[in-house]
């Protein structure tokens, strides 16, 4: 679809989402903030290859939405419709990461800026698959301590 040249933003209205792995201490707690951005002295590691749907609200779906991130974790996508509502969610991840449901809005206005800016940044945290195997005793349940267990690829 040909968009009338009135409906595209004047300027390059940006949209640039971040996808960084969830950040976690040694004892496994998060050390992202609400906000979704790294806890002040921590860095997150930057994903590349994971795939987000970026669509205006209520759209259907196709191909021509879908962008994915460069090898510093990030999209850019540039002159989006004005006064239009748009939709951001994870379409497909990369081996070792659980797919996010997490869906993020935002509203390019008649001005054609988001927020009143040219560019709106969006962080996407994603957790790692993580595994933890414990050998317990069968008679009453408690974890073996000092247990060894080899741990094979099939």
């Amino acid at each position: 679809m040909v968009l009338p040249i009135t409906d595209i933003a004047d300027t390059p209205t940006t949209l640039k989402i971040k996808k960084i792995d969830s950040l976690q201490d040694k004892d496994g707690n998060s050390i992202v903030g609400e906000d979704g951005q790294p806890a002040e002295g921590a860095e997150a590691k930057a994903l590349e290859g994971i795939t987000f749907r970026v669509k205006a609200k209520g759209a259907e779906d196709s191909d021509d939405q879908l962008y994915t991130t460069d090898k510093d974790g990030n999209i850019k996508v540039e002159y989006l419709k004005k006064s239009t509502t748009y939709t951001v969610k994870e379409y497909k991840t990369i081996p070792g990461y659980n797919l996010s449901d997490e869906v993020k809005e935002f509203t390019v206005d008649d001005k054609g800026q988001i927020e009143g800016r040219d560019i709106k940044e969006l962080t996407f945290t994603n957790v790692p698959n993580q595994v933890a195997i414990s050998k317990t005793d069968i008679t009453n349940g408690n974890e073996l301590p000092g247990a060894e267990m080899q741990l094979t690829d099939m």
